[in-house]
């Protein structure tokens, strides 16, 4: 009985075997395949290493912040409460009636933005501090031209669109883009007072360099009127960069 139990419990020679044999094999083919490019990377440690170029893989992470369709709503609710606001800050610093209405705030990435807006474009890229993030605030060149035309003492009407924009004309309508930054940032109870700093400009939407192809940004739509102009205003705010904003939102 005691043999047989031993029997019983003892691994088969058959099972051995096969299972030598497989590993055998397998060894085998390792050895005889072709050698694979080596990548060099960094280990979470510090430490850089060769590993198997296969052994590589793609993920895209954060694409879009995990926040609910109430915060993305209630953030909608905001800006326009904003942009309305702004519109009469606007309208006293331009002695000048201009209306401001959100028509729309999507989810797109850079590629699409530039499809839908093509060159050119007068786009004022800013920084919102403590984020560290950077946004754009897109003027269309008529709006830009008539906004200018009133600063400059005209009447905001009858503006050539085709023109080109003058530089004491940029130096105008940036003065526009920090105002409107500015108001926005102080319109948010925040941990701490968000300031929005003017870094830069650009014309094409494919040249800028604000995200990966991968990073989203809320596009905003701002339709305006002043004088005989009506146009859009667009605002790209990063997904990633301002989920705090919205999130501090949802608990007030």
């Amino acid at each position: 009985l005691v043999k047989l139990f031993r029997d019983m419990t003892a691994p088969l020679e058959a099972v051995r075997a096969y299972a030598d044999e497989d590993m055998t094999e397998g060894e085998a083919d390792v050895e005889g395949a072709s050698p694979e490019e080596a990548v060099m990377m960094h280990r979470p440690d510090g430490t850089k290493g060769e590993v198997p170029s296969s052994t590589i893989r793609t993920f895209t992470l954060g694409q879009n912040a995990s926040l609910s369709s109430t915060e993305v709503h209630r953030f909608q609710s905001q800006n326009a409460v904003i942009v309305r606001a702004l519109a009469a800050r606007l309208s006293l610093f331009l002695r000048k009636e201009i209306t401001l209405e959100q028509v729309s705030l999507e989810v797109v990435d850079l590629a699409k933005y530039a499809k839908e807006f093509e060159e050119p474009r007068h786009m004022i890229l800013f920084k919102i501090h403590p984020l560290e993030a950077i946004g754009v605030m897109d003027i269309s060149k008529p709006l830009g031209l008539t906004i200018a035309d009133r600063m400059l003492g005209g009447l905001a009407v009858s503006v050539n669109p085709d023109r080109a924009i003058r530089e004491v004309e940029t130096a105008l309508v940036d003065q526009i883009g920090q105002l409107t930054m500015r108001e926005w940032g102080a319109s948010w109870k925040y941990e701490e007072p968000l300031r929005a700093t003017l870094v830069g400009h650009e014309v094409n939407p494919q040249f800028l360099q604000i995200g990966g192809p991968e990073e989203s940004f809320y596009h905003i739509s701002i339709e305006a009127c002043i004088g005989d102009c009506i146009d859009q205003i667009q605002m790209l705010l990063p997904v990633r960069g301002i989920d705090s904003i919205i999130r501090h939102l949802a608990m007030q």
